[in-house]
């Protein structure tokens, strides 16, 4: 805490440089302190991140207005260092000085929340490792990609201040470290400092090599802050997540959980449930006319899409109806929402409005489940399948979850990328990491 709450007072006196140099209208001294600002925030995002929406809107908000849940007519407008930014650079615009000081005076509010809050930032050495594994994935996802510094193009550089925001959040555990395993302690030291001088040395953010950044330096040192972990006997926050908590990097092959998305009543699948979830899936039964199944759309050979612009109603429903592309169901499991609109929160309630959609399917979930309640091989296979007896077990709850269960195993992270991410040179061509340069930069 001494750490965080010192970063935290440097942060606050670089915003009174700024403060004061907005007022001088010094337009150098402006962009120096603004940088310094932000260097200064990047230096505690991991705590702050990890601590509270609110007070990481005040100081490095989106510089987009915010609609709030309870009155979304009414959208706050955009605070913090992203708004401020785009008043310095690419010139400062002096009409804007007065907007600008205010919103330093938010971000200090800002801070003093923060050192406010003391140790409710971090209430434990769990949270302290998570939110700094949080923090590496951050840089190698939306630092290098320039998602906060779009207008100063100081993304690059501002990623090295938010790992040395991580190298120092670890130094009381080092001491730790270095008793129970050196080895552990270098491989850290190592592995932090060369992404940190990576990214110093390579500032230009339309050149800057994202690929070799994270495979060789963000992957790497995201797995040996999972070792230091380990090696201290220090395990993962007792609360469900995303990302699974024996995965070092967002990167790993099982790093999400799909079942973290599942409907909470969803049972844990095995080879059983997603099996009868399979038969359903290319089982016309789900639908009416018994001529049309959830892989009539979603054909396997085509990565589980159609292959047209748009969906292929069924006949009489086409005209007056809106229909958009059949989209790939490939890692649908790992999607927070489900539908083009987010309709639907979960792949059990994609499933009901499937079947319930009568151009698409014909009929509603409740003539799906009276068919397959009427073959004598599906009620035995749901039997087994959830370890159940009776006729309730063929219900729209069991169709729905079984169905459910086999889209979302459909999972596939070892693309040439996901292989080339992990390490493997070879995995991708020199053009296919370029368009990747493009794709996370200038493009």
């Amino acid at each position: 805490m001494p750490i965080y709450t010192g970063a935290l007072a440097r942060l606050d006196s670089s915003l009174v440089r700024l403060d004061a140099s907005l007022g001088a209208r010094d337009t150098q001294q402006v962009r120096l302190a603004f940088r310094e600002a932000r260097a200064m925030y990047k230096r505690v995002e991991l705590f702050a991140e990890y601590y509270g929406e609110a007070d990481v809107r005040a100081l490095n908000g989106v510089a987009l207005p915010k609609a709030e849940d309870e009155d979304p007519e009414h959208s706050l407008p955009p605070i913090g260092l992203q708004v401020v930014e785009t008043m310095v650079f690419p010139v400062v615009d002096t009409a804007r000085t007065s907007e600008a000081r205010q919103l330093v005076a938010y971000m200090r509010a800002a801070v003093q929340q923060l050192t406010r809050a003391g140790a409710d930032t971090m209430p434990g050495d769990a949270y302290l490792f998570d939110a700094m594994r949080q923090e590496i994935t951050r840089v190698s996802t939306l630092g290098i990609a320039g998602f906060d510094a779009s207008a100063s193009g100081d993304a690059i550089l501002e990623s090295a201040e938010a790992l040395t925001g991580v190298r120092d959040a670890f130094v009381p555990y080092r001491a730790e470290l270095a008793r129970r395993a050196p080895a552990t302690l270098a491989r850290l030291d190592t592995t932090l400092s060369r992404a940190i001088a990576y990214l110093r040395e390579h500032p230009d953010f339309e050149r800057f090599d994202r690929l070799a950044f994270i495979s060789a330096h963000a992957v790497p040192a995201a797995r040996a802050l999972a070792t230091a972990q380990r090696a201290l006997g220090i395990g993962a926050p007792a609360r469900p997540r995303a990302w699974s908590a024996d995965a070092a990097s967002i990167y790993e092959d099982r790093a999400v959980n799909p079942h973290f998305f599942a409907a909470s009543d969803a049972p844990r699948a095995d080879s059983g449930l997603v099996s009868l979830g399979r038969a359903l899936f290319f089982d016309p039964v789900l639908s009416p006319s018994g001529t049309r199944s959830c892989a009539s759309c979603h054909v396997p050979e085509r990565a589980f899409t159609d292959g047209r612009t748009r969906a292929a109603l069924l006949d009489g429903h086409r005209a007056g109806s809106r229909t958009r592309n059949t989209p790939t169901l490939i890692n649908a499991g790992l999607q927070p929402t489900q539908f083009a609109d987010n309709r639907a929160r979960t792949l059990e309630d994609q499933a009901a409005d499937v079947m319930g959609n009568v151009p698409e399917m014909g009929g509603t979930l409740a003539l799906a489940v009276e068919a397959v309640r009427r073959r004598p091989e599906y009620r035995d296979r749901f039997a087994r399948a959830l370890r159940a007896d009776g006729d309730s077990v063929v219900s729209a709850r069991t169709v729905r979850l079984a169905v459910a269960a086999y889209v979302r195993s459909l999972t596939a992270m070892n693309s040439l990328f996901d292989r080339a991410v992990r390490g493997d040179a070879t995995a991708m061509t020199g053009e296919a990491r370029e368009g990747f340069t493009l794709f996370m930069g200038r493009a």
